[in-house]
């Protein structure tokens, strides 16, 4: 798979630009790396978020992998502060664990098979 490392980057400034339009502050991500997948975690206070954005992040992220899709326009993320494109990193990702808890720690696990 061509431009993977770009790819991984596009994914983590996708879900940053999302984090901070969201109002989250103190935004933590850890990147590793294993032999067959990478895992993004995502951690950051996010205080009081109703359940439409969680859910809707949920929504968005958990769209099923394409290959094809991301093949293509995995350029098309990233480059605008206006709106985001997570429907397109839930495409290049295949699995997302979102956890909220005490209503402000938000943790968004990703993982992506190489």
């Amino acid at each position: 798979m061509r431009h993977l490392r770009q790819r991984n980057v596009k994914i983590i400034s996708e879900i940053m630009n999302y984090l901070l339009k969201i109002g989250c502050e103190e935004i933590h991500v850890d990147y590793i790396t294993h032999d067959d997948y990478i895992h993004f975690v995502f951690k950051c206070i996010a205080k009081n978020l109703d359940d439409k954005t969680i859910n809707d992040i949920g929504t968005l992220l958990n769209m099923p992998r394409r290959h094809d899709i991301e093949e293509y326009y995995w350029e098309l993320t990233g480059d605008d502060d206006l709106d985001t494109e997570l429907s397109l990193v839930g495409m290049m990702v295949d699995d997302v664990v979102i956890d909220y808890k005490n209503n402000k720690d938000l943790i968004i696990n990703l993982k992506r098979i190489n």
